[in-house]
């Protein structure tokens, strides 16, 4: 839908034949987490998409993503399941949506031409980070 921007998936082989066919499509296998932080260190990130379908690795993600999301001073997208719907301030910290693509599809459309509302989320969500860590 939209030719202004990159979008950037780390994908197992199954996952990469998926979107294999997506414009603009940056594509990586999975790595270990010094690579990632490495990596993902580097570049400008505007949003970060969270979904969750069942599955063994999903079912074991947490709200820790928030802090890595926030960390890249990116917007996070999230699943309205569980952990996101227990952690994520809804349109104040992070969007929570429903797995449906039409609306993941408008919300990043929204965001990628509200940069305001892009900046009030991060500054919420780094607020809440910041608090996080004093209470260490």
């Amino acid at each position: 839908k939209r030719e202004d921007c990159l979008i950037e998936i780390y994908a197992n082989k199954k996952w990469r034949n998926y979107f294999r066919s997506i414009p603009r499509m940056k594509m990586s296998y999975p790595v270990n987490w010094e690579t990632f932080f490495l990596d993902t260190s580097i570049d400008k990130v505007d949003i970060v998409l969270n979904p969750i379908f069942n599955s063994n690795f999903n079912n074991f993600r947490s709200p820790t993503k928030f802090f890595d999301i926030t960390r890249l001073q990116a917007v996070g997208i999230y699943s309205n399941l569980k952990p996101f719907s227990d952690f994520i301030n809804n349109n104040h910290d992070g969007i929570l949506l429903d797995n449906n693509i039409d609306n993941w599809i408008e919300k990043i459309c929204f965001l990628l031409d509200n940069a305001d509302q892009r900046e009030k989320l991060f500054l919420n969500a780094l607020k809440r980070s910041e608090k996080s860590l004093s209470e260490l």
